[in-house]
């Protein structure tokens, strides 16, 4: 859905590059991007992104504002012929100085390098101790830690989606509080992910009771990760000039009828996704159940009309042995 979108993938050589997607885009014109090189070289990546640039700048629309973006192109030009035209300003770029050095792409790789994740297996027999003994505390394993390329670590998504709450919202105490847990727990790192929860990308089997503590102190230890009540939702007309509809009450309304524990499970899997106007912000056109707000009504009313789109996927499969342990 994107402008244009990158597929980390290895080639039959073993071989970093990106299969290179272009097109995509949500609000007024819904598109999937269309695929125009199937596996780009790690060293071309600034080159080839700037052929795509230098295409788009030439022949994009600048009659139309809702018409300039390369969805628009895309669709026009059709990605075959763009693919063509790229590929054309590409030769001329591919071995100038927009070709990435070595020394950069290690560089960048260092940057991004795991931690020094020392082992740590006493974490799988205390792990499914505290389960037994806790269910809260095995709910939230099962829900919102996932499993670590570290057999003994695991990847923990601390959901800021509490029930009835205001989807994604944090306060200072909390986040002052998450940085001290990341920092003890988590080497120091924490990432923020689009569905607007916050996740610990290295955390040690053994040290996720305590984790769990400490979140369970500040209110932000609900096991709903995926689930029904883990909504993305924008600011809606509570916050944004643009908005028809008022999407954080939505967001609440729904969580809390849904709110128990068991029933989510029973549900399973279900992605709810709530936009407040056409530009798509909340990402209603992927989600299981999208739902967007289409005509305006004052500022203080909850009387908007909705238009819901819903999509079927299959429930995703446990890929590794080490995913079904860390579940049981």
């Amino acid at each position: 859905m994107h402008d244009i979108g990158l597929h980390l993938k290895k080639n039959d050589k073993g071989e970093i590059g990106f299969a290179v997607y272009v097109g995509g885009g949500q609000g007024r014109t819904p598109m999937i991007a269309k695929k125009i090189h199937d596996f780009l070289p790690e060293e071309d990546l600034l080159s080839y992104t700037t052929a795509i640039m230098r295409v788009y700048n030439l022949h994009g629309r600048r009659d139309n504002k809702y018409k300039a973006r390369i969805k628009i192109l895309v669709h026009e030009t059709g990605a075959e012929e763009l693919a063509r035209q790229v590929d054309a300003e590409f030769a001329e770029l591919k071995n100038t100085e927009l070709k990435l050095p070595e020394a950069d792409i290690q560089a960048i790789t260092s940057y991004f390098a795991l931690p020094p994740l020392t082992d740590r297996p006493e974490g799988w027999a205390n792990l499914a101790s505290w389960k037994r003994a806790d269910p809260d505390f095995a709910r939230w394993v099962q829900q919102n830690v996932q499993p670590h390329k570290h057999p003994d670590y695991g990847m923990v998504t601390v959901s800021l989606k509490p029930i009835g709450g205001i989807p994604g919202d944090a306060s200072d105490s909390q986040m002052d509080a998450i940085a001290d847990l990341a920092e003890e727990y988590a080497f120091d790192e924490i990432r923020i992910s689009h569905e607007q929860n916050i996740i610990l990308p290295h955390v040690a089997l053994a040290d996720l009771e305590a984790l769990y503590r400490g979140l369970v102190s500040i209110g932000l230890a609900t096991a709903n990760a995926g689930l029904i009540t883990d909504i993305i939702a924008c600011p809606g007309l509570d916050y944004c000039a643009l908005a028809n509809a008022r999407s954080i009450p939505l967001a609440q309304e729904i969580s809390t009828r849904f709110g128990n524990p068991d029933r989510q499970a029973e549900i399973g899997e279900l992605k709810i996704k709530i936009s407040g106007c056409i530009n798509a912000c909340g990402h209603h056109h992927v989600g299981h159940i999208g739902l967007l707000g289409v005509e305006r009504r004052a500022r203080n009313s909850t009387r908007s009309r909705w238009v819901v789109r819903a999509t079927r996927t299959p429930r995703s499969a446990k890929s590794s042995a080490a995913a079904s342990s860390l579940k049981r």
